[in-house]
């Protein structure tokens, strides 16, 4: 790949300054889109060709029935009948160019929806559907409903139902609080409504939905939710995890047996079987005890994978140096150096180690991953992508989007 001049770069940051940079990028990946503090580096960069995505930060991934899209301050795409290292084209949402992404998410039938803000102060400007990548948008929100004034943090789908992770800032709080919420698109009513009576002016906000095949499932940094349409609410099974001193929960996934996982900083899985009564826990180490140097981030679950190895397996974010993620199967966890992913050791040190992950996807055919960094001043990418051949029995490692 073609990387640009270096020389035109502005100065490299201190080593103080880049974990400040690092850990903002993680904290707002999800929350709080509408100030993003990378915005304008990310609009201003040429953003077109090899270099879409050197030194920048990819918060979303998803696919529709034609391109693959990746979300920064704005939405990029490439055919999915391309491969990694094609170019990736700046999306119209609207007709606009001059937008802010604060939300991206498709469901099944190839339906993409895109919250599109002001980029001047994160005002919304509505979440749009197209079901045509692009061609033609439909605005599901009026200006009289009650989302239309609120900033919009996420997009996401689950069982084919959007949601929308939502805050409004509270200007009569003195420490700038905001109040957060959750609502679904109810197609009925054709209308935005609360996930729950519960789900709002909660105090941080809903940063991953998921669909257990019977019932809703939501987090955030505080606490996990589950229920129906309309009636989410805090979970209070035996053993759910919940915020304390050191423990944030960080990754929802629901996997291939139904089993709801979750992630939290302090280094723990969580999983609650399908059916189950109550949650289990378990450190995430190599060693299989509870490391202090590890803070565990998203994950997702990969099913295919070289015959000779165990599958499927959770990728698993560690959100503290050096980075990177594990790869987890039969209460195993393996460093991404070793894993079937990455190719071979020298491949995942020079593409994922040392910089944080923030976002996943895995295409629709289950062969092609996608994960998105915090590449700021990293003098490196932030999407990578790496292909499964079944002829070959193997991942192909990553390669720089």
């Amino acid at each position: 790949m073609t990387k640009r001049d270096h020389s035109i770069l502005p100065a490299l940051p201190t080593a103080l300054t880049a974990a400040i940079l690092v850990l903002a990028a993680i904290s707002l990946a999800s929350c709080n889109n509408a100030f993003g503090v990378f915005h304008e580096i990310q609009t201003e960069k040429e953003q077109e060709g090899t270099d879409t995505f050197y030194e920048t930060n990819v918060k979303t991934i998803t696919e529709d029935s034609t391109n693959y899209y990746a979300a920064m301050a704005k939405l990029f795409y490439r055919p999915v009948s391309g491969s990694a290292g094609d170019v990736w084209s700046l999306l119209k949402v609207n007709g606009m160019e001059d937008y802010y992404c604060s939300g991206v998410a498709a469901d099944s039938s190839g339906t993409l929806y895109v919250a599109s803000a002001k980029a001047t102060d994160g005002t919304l400007y509505g979440i749009y559907s197209t079901s045509d990548s692009g061609s033609t948008w439909t605005n599901l929100i009026s200006d009289t409903a009650a989302i239309a004034s609120k900033y919009v943090d996420a997009l996401f789908v689950a069982n084919d139902t959007l949601f929308a992770s939502t805050h409004t800032i509270n200007t009569e709080s003195l420490v700038g609080e905001n109040y957060y919420d959750l609502y679904y698109y109810d197609t009925g009513t054709q209308a935005f409504v609360l996930a729950g009576s519960t789900m709002t002016e909660m105090s941080s906000c809903i940063s991953d939905v998921a669909w257990d095949n019977s019932i809703y499932w939501a987090i955030n940094k505080n606490g996990a939710f589950k229920g129906a349409l309309g009636s989410m609410a805090a979970d209070t099974t035996s053993g759910t995890p919940v915020s304390s001193s050191d423990r944030l929960l960080e990754g929802l996934t629901v996997d291939s047996d139904n089993a709801v996982r979750i992630s939290t900083y302090d280094d723990y899985l969580f999983t609650l079987a399908s059916g189950g009564s109550a949650w289990s826990s378990t450190a995430i180490s190599e060693s299989g005890s509870y490391s202090s140097s590890i803070h565990l981030g998203k994950l997702i679950e990969v099913e295919n994978g070289p015959s000779a190895d165990t599958k499927p397996r959770l990728v698993i974010a560690n959100n503290y140096t050096p980075y990177g993620y594990y790869e987890y199967a039969s209460d195993t966890a393996i460093l991404g150096s070793k894993g079937f992913l990455a190719g071979s050791s020298s491949v995942y040190n020079s593409t994922i180690k040392y910089k944080p992950v923030i976002s996943y996807y895995l295409s629709k055919d289950g062969e092609t991953l996608f994960i998105g960094l915090a590449a700021h001043s990293t003098e490196s990418y932030g999407l990578y992508s790496t292909t499964f051949s079944s002829s070959d029995d193997a991942w192909s490692g990553w390669t720089a989007e």
